[in-house]
């Protein structure tokens, strides 16, 4: 019993610590997925599973930012956050489509520029509890498809 007590009271003291509104923790689930990204490097597609992504609309509700967490494109690079931005979107019922081209990736903390990986042929979906989307970072054909981590 006294074991139990000890568990919550550690859980409550780590949520509280967190700093974020429970509400606003669930808002960011929501935005977030999980899955696979594919991309094309010299000729041979590169898979990794459990990447997460987030999709993130700014305020005005006319364009997003593409986030995504800990990626690594190619074998030799290292895992990175990558903002991809000024995604215009639109929702129609419970779908919601975007794209983007010629967009300047961002990446790090300091979300610098990444002129060289510039995204072009955009094109993706958010439909249900799924989303999906392609694109080329300069050169390399990049696809990704996850699952929400929080549904509605």
């Amino acid at each position: 019993m006294i074991k139990k007590l000890f568990s919550v009271l550690a859980l409550a003291a780590i949520l509280a610590g967190c700093g974020k509104d429970p509400e606003k923790l669930n808002l960011d689930l929501i935005n977030s997925y999980r899955g696979q990204i594919t991309v094309l490097y010299q000729g041979e597609n590169v898979v990794t599973d459990g990447v997460e992504v987030s999709f993130d609309k700014d305020d005005r509700g006319n364009t997003a930012t593409l986030r995504l967490y800990k990626v690594k494109f190619v074998p030799a690079m290292p895992a990175l956050d990558i903002n991809v931005p000024q995604i215009e979107y639109s929702t129609s019922g419970k779908e919601t489509t975007f794209s983007a081209d010629g967009v300047v990736p961002t990446y790090g903390e300091a979300e610098i520029p990444a002129e060289m990986y510039t995204v072009t042929g955009l094109e993706g979906k958010i439909k249900g509890n799924e989303i999906e989307f392609s694109l080329s970072f300069g050169n390399f054909p990049t696809s990704y498809h996850g699952i929400q981590l929080l549904v509605e």
